[in-house]
């Protein structure tokens, strides 16, 4: 009589509707407790995918228009030609190899794409992987970029140093 009674019990607790809470019950506070919030928390925005910066939004728009700005001014520099058929300007990369200064115009538009790519797919759950990436190329080509030109100024400063030293 008394398994019967207890086997009852059994069933009618297995076909209550509140039987995930009834068996976190005997788990632990804290994992019942994100349980009951993630089932109570349905109205709440989708979060971003903002992992260094929480707000780097401010960081992409800068990057993207710092890319148009530098695209702006290269092409409003003063040019040479090398080889015949390679326009190179003058005034950061006269004495540097014409390779440098297109890696340099790619490293601008990966950049450039990167940031465009990660503001359009801001906040959307299902692209929160690509803008990760895209985020994550954007920062690291905008900061070869960065390099690239400030290894160019320093060489074209030495070398035009050396050429005043001489004469």
């Amino acid at each position: 009589m008394e398994s019967n009674s207890s086997l009852k019990r059994s069933l009618s607790f297995l076909q209550s509707e509140n039987t995930p809470i009834r068996l976190l019950q005997f788990f632990e506070p804290k994992m019942r407790d994100k349980w009951e919030k993630k089932q109570l928390d349905h109205s709440s925005p989708p979060q971003t995918t903002a992992g260094i910066i929480h707000d780097d939004d401010g960081v992409m728009k800068f990057i993207m228009f710092g890319c148009v700005a530098i695209g702006v001014v290269v092409k409003l520099l003063p040019y040479e030609y090398r080889e015949g058929i390679n326009p190179v300007p003058t005034v950061i990369f006269k004495e540097i190899p014409t390779t440098t200064f297109h890696t340099f115009i790619i490293s601008i538009m990966l950049a450039f794409t990167g940031a465009f790519s990660c503001l359009l797919t801001k906040r959307r759950l299902h692209f929160s992987n690509y803008e990760k990436f895209c985020r994550c190329y954007s920062l690291v080509f905008a900061a070869v970029a960065m390099a690239i030109l400030v290894n160019a100024g320093i060489r074209s400063a030495f070398c035009q140093g050396i050429q005043l030293v001489e004469a």
